[in-house]
Order: structure tokens, then C-alpha cells, then sequence
């Protein structure tokens, strides 16, 4: 099974600036620099030999899910008897999928997502589930790389927008902004104040609608003193793990 994020990037007009370089070929597929690059696509003619046992054993699960519900911690048992690598089909995620609509405590998904899932994984995981029902406001501290192309992406960049203006020590770092996949980071940006106005779908407001955006949220609050959490409930209600309720 090969990731679905192996694809060829469309410019938009706005873009077209750019392409008038000098050295530039539209008849050349330029090649991605090492800070877009992802894993190396799963070997398809060859199939891993754990295949055949986990798949069934994913299908098995499936048939006894509708009746039962999972917590993260339950989960996390459960992926741990699958290999990680995405040469054997995603089986990790394959299984977090099956179930993601029976966990009871969405608000715990980051204990996966950050400690246990690769890059590769967290990327796959994006484009099948969405990263506005995966991710939770309340913990957004980690790196990030999205595309705002996509609606999700874009409505999560929204939510870290916001957090930097209204979370109290929370700040954007290792920030990069590509105009394309295959663009170097534009040199010295910064976040635009229009991307902090009302949404008008980046025409004056709001982040713009193509890009890549690479940012690492931190929060700067000191050692032993609480995060005013106020913002992060705010964001937390535009998100599956703000409106999902345990029901036991």
C-alpha cells in the first residue's frame, strides 16, 4: 500500500512569479528538497511476510469492534503487535483506523501520535482521518508540516494563529514557508498579520489557501506554573476531540 502523499504538486497563479527564474524547466519535475522529502514508498511487488496473519487479524477486530469501545492506553496495547514499517501495509495504522471511532478518550491520542507513530505514519494518518479529528488544542506543542491546500490543514493553522496571539507563552519557531513542495523556504518570513484578520479564504484575511507551512508550536511558560488554558478551550470546540464524549 504506498502513501498517499507522493504526488505532483499544481501552482496557483499566484505562484507564476516564481516559476520565472532563471534554470526553470515546466518539462522537468524538479527535485524535492531534503526538508520535504518523506520515507521511501513501500515495495509493492513484494509482500511483507507478517501480511497475510495481520490482515486477518485487523479483519477479525473489525468484527468484534462494533460492540465494544477502546481507550488510547487499549490502543496503544494493540498497535504494539504490529510491525511499524510501512512496508508491511501501514498494519499500525490500519488498526487505529478500525477503531478510531470506538475510543472514548480522543483528548489522550498525542500519547500515539507523538511517542509512538513515525513521521511517515503521522502524515498517513493526517490524510486518512483528518488532522482536525486526530488533534487536540489542548496539547499542540510539536512540528508541524502542512499543506494549505487542504482544508484541514488550513483550519488547524487557524487554530495556531490564534494560539500565538492568545496563548499566553506560546510562540512559532523553526517556522518555514515553501511556496511549493519543491521550493526552498522563503528567506526571513514571518507571520503575515493578515493571516491573523477574519477569514476571507486568504484573500485579506485568514492564512492564504496553497503553501507549505512548517512550524513547531512551544510554550513558553515558565517551569511549575500553569498554561492559561483559556485560548486552547476556545480551539478545542472546532475539533472532533472537543465535542466527542465518552459513552460507556
Amino acid at each position: 500500500m504506498d502513501s498517499c502523499h507522493h504526488f505532483y504538486d499544481i501552482y496557483p497563479e499566484e505562484r507564476m512569479r516564481d516559476v520565472s527564474r532563471p534554470g526553470y524547466n515546466p518539462n522537468e519535475r524538479p527535485a524535492t528538497p531534503d526538508g520535504m522529502k518523506l520515507a521511501p514508498p513501500p515495495n509493492r511487488s513484494v509482500m511483507h511476510p507478517i501480511f497475510p496473519m495481520a490482515y486477518r487479524k485487523i479483519l477479525e477486530l473489525q468484527i468484534l469492534a462494533p460492540h465494544s469501545y477502546f481507550s488510547v492506553n487499549q490502543i496503544f496495547e494493540l498497535i504494539s503487535y504490529f510491525p511499524p514499517d510501512s512496508s508491511a501495509g501501514y498494519l499500525r495504522l490500519q488498526v487505529i483506523i478500525s477503531l478510531f471511532s470506538h475510543i472514548v478518550d480522543l483528548e489522550n491520542m498525542y500519547l500515539i501520535f507523538d511517542n509512538v507513530l513515525s513521521f511517515d505514519e503521522r502524515n498517513e494518518l493526517f490524510h486518512r482521518v483528518g488532522i482536525m479529528n486526530v488533534l487536540d488544542p489542548m496539547r499542540p506543542e510539536r512540528l508541524y508540516r502542512l499543506d494549505l491546500r487542504r482544508n484541514d490543514h488550513r483550519e488547524w493553522v487557524k487554530i495556531l494563529v490564534y494560539l500565538a496571539t492568545n496563548d499566553p507563552g506560546g510562540v512559532w519557531e523553526e517556522v518555514e514557508y515553501r511556496w511549493g513542495k519543491y521550493d526552498e523556504p522563503v528567506p526571513g518570513w514571518t507571520l503575515p498579520s493578515t493571516w491573523t484578520r477574519a477569514d476571507d479564504g486568504g484573500v485579506n484575511g485568514g492564512p492564504r489557501n496553497f503553501g507549505w507551512l512548517q512550524v513547531r508550536y512551544r510554550c513558553q511558560t515558565r517551569v511549575g506554573v500553569a498554561t492559561a488554558l483559556g485560548a486552547r478551550k476556545v480551539m478545542r470546540k472546532r475539533t472532533l476531540a472537543g465535542m466527542k464524549r465518552a459513552v460507556l
